[in-house]
């Protein structure tokens, strides 16, 4: 009896599973109730000289150089170089929900804001717009090769207003 309660039990973690994912219509979507959404706590701790470099090809591009001046058509990067510290928050909620909009008939992504963001000496030596990844930086003119945006330097706490929800939702144009 015993042999066979762990074959069966080997045998049903061993059956083929498969799950689909397809994009929902509005009214599909807006027909959707008593669904439960999901609940993120994160904490995320940077190593020194950590860097974030993102690019979106889908989106028309331009250069420009450290004075912001436009120098041509290419990919554009945003990049965070040299991060370090930790970032941490608490129950931040995403649910769908319907009726948003100007006439309420929109389906809509929910986020409820987490409770608190907890900010443990955030850093970056600055947040730059340029034509690749990498931060190029000249000691003898002080300059680089990308546009700087903003330095930051973040610490504490952030407590949210309770419940503060933010709706996500398509408009035409």
């Amino acid at each position: 009896m015993y042999n066979q309660l762990i074959s069966l039990g080997l045998l049903i973690t061993i059956l083929p599973v498969s799950a689909e994912l397809s994009q929902l219509s509005e009214d599909d979507l807006g027909g959707v109730s008593g669904q439960a959404g999901i609940t993120i706590s994160a904490r995320a701790d940077f190593d020194d000289g950590t860097k974030v470099a993102f690019s979106n090809e889908n989106i028309p591009q331009t250069d420009y150089d450290q004075n912001g001046n436009y120098i041509g058509s290419g990919a554009t990067w945003i990049v965070f170089d040299d991060i370090s510290g930790s970032i941490e928050m608490k129950n931040l909620d995403i649910d769908l929900i319907d009726g948003v909009g100007p006439n309420e008939d929109k389906g809509a992504v929910q986020l409820t804001l987490p409770e608190y963001i907890d900010v443990n000496e955030l850093k970056t030596k600055g947040v730059y717009l340029g034509n690749g990844p990498e931060v190029a930086y000249d000691s003898a003119d002080n300059s680089t090769s990308h546009l700087f945006l903003i330095g930051l330097e973040i610490d504490g706490r952030l407590t949210l207003p309770a419940a503060t929800k933010v709706n996500i939702f398509p408009v035409e144009q």
